[in-house]
Parts: structure tokens; sequence; C-alpha cells
């Protein structure tokens, strides 16, 4: 593992990509979920951060560092459908945005195609 990760560098691109998908498909509710997004991108972005430094120590494998990441994409797909008028469809867009904007970095980072 070649590169470390920045924790505001990926906040800043997920939630960036994050807004704008949410936004253009529910504009209206871009305000009533702007601090729940931005607080459960920020997990997941550390999450990542964490993920590297524990794969580069031994401590945690793979699988074990796909399983920990499967957790909290999921937590942030359930708390984004807890808000009214969220589809599915629009909740797994946004989660996807937010991912697909730091893929290339975390794969790099972390040696594998783990995104």
């Amino acid at each position: 593992m070649a590169k470390e990760l920045v924790l505001d560098d990926l906040f800043a691109k997920m939630l960036d990509a994050a807004r704008k998908s949410l936004q253009s498909s529910l504009k209206s509710k871009w305000p009533k979920v702007r601090d729940l997004t931005a607080s459960s991108i920020r997990d997941i972005a550390q999450n990542m951060v964490d993920i590297r430094s524990l794969l580069a120590s031994g401590a945690i494998t793979r699988e074990q560092a796909s399983l920990k990441f499967s957790l909290q994409r999921n937590a942030f797909r359930t708390l984004l459908l807890t808000e009214k008028g969220i589809s599915l469809v629009v909740a797994e867009d946004a989660v996807n945005s937010a991912l697909k904007a730091v893929k290339d970095t975390v794969n790099k980072a972390l040696g594998f195609a783990f995104i």
C-alpha cells in the first residue's frame, strides 16, 4: 500500500458527489438531509482511512475490510431511507455517487479493488 488516504479530501469529494446526486433527484430534500448526509459521509471516509491503516498493519484481512465497509455503506443508505420521500433508488444513487468520487483514490491506496 503506497498512498495514504486523507480524511478531509475523501470527505469533500464524497459530500460534493452525494449533494449533487440528492439535489438533482430531490432539490427540496437536500436541506433536510444535509447534516445527516455529511455526518454519514464523514463516518464512511474515516472508516476508509481506518481500514487502510488496519490493512497495512495486518490487523484485518481484505474480507474483514470489505465487511466493515459494507456495514457503513448500508447504514448510510438506511439513514437516507428514513427521510420521507427518498426512495431506495435515490438513496443508492447518492451512496454510489459518493463512492465513485473516491473509488480510484481508495482502491489505489488499498492496493486492490475495494470499491
